[in-house]
């Protein structure tokens, strides 16, 4: 047994269905970005193949990092499943596009090393980041929920009148 969430397990006619779900969800998250960057660099079929199935090795990696840590230190020791990230999709085409995928893997190296130097010096610079700071940052986003709200009740509305 692997979990075992406020003394209850989860029945296999449960687990097995609500995994697949998951699993079926997440594997297009994790895919689509290294296909539109595959895209965008010009990369031929096997090329592509070789970035998605990379994806999906280090999604499954850091996944695995996350729920069984090492040496106690690195990863949370909890089911927390890691992949790609849209975040970066708009950076990475425009670098793609212009110097190729060379250039996209050496600017994710440099980013590697800068969140890793990062994290080891957080504790020491978490002071040049006072609440007020972070509170100003984050706050703004709070105030965007009603317009979220709205843009979803007038999607629908824009979608039937087209039609």
């Amino acid at each position: 047994m692997l979990f075992d969430f406020y003394g209850k397990r989860p029945e296999m006619s449960q687990l097995v269905p609500l995994s697949l779900q998951h699993v079926l969800a997440a594997i297009v998250g994790v895919i689509t970005p290294s296909m539109i960057i595959a895209g965008v660099c010009g990369l031929t079929d096997a090329e592509k193949t070789m970035m998605i199935q990379a994806a999906l090795i280090f999604t499954a990696l850091a996944t695995f990092l996350q729920l069984f840590p090492l040496f106690h230190k690195v990863g949370a020791a909890l089911p927390v499943i890691m992949g790609t990230s849209f975040a970066y999709v708009p950076t990475l085409t425009a670098i793609g596009g212009e110097f190729g995928i060379g250039a996209i893997m050496g600017a994710q190296i440099i980013g590697g090393i800068v969140a890793i130097v990062f994290a080891i010096f957080v504790k020491q610079i978490r002071k040049l980041f006072p609440d007020i700071v972070t509170g100003t940052v984050i706050l703004p986003s709070v105030f965007l929920y009603p317009t979220r709200s709205v843009i979803w009740q007038v999607v629908p509305d824009i979608r039937n009148s087209a039609a």
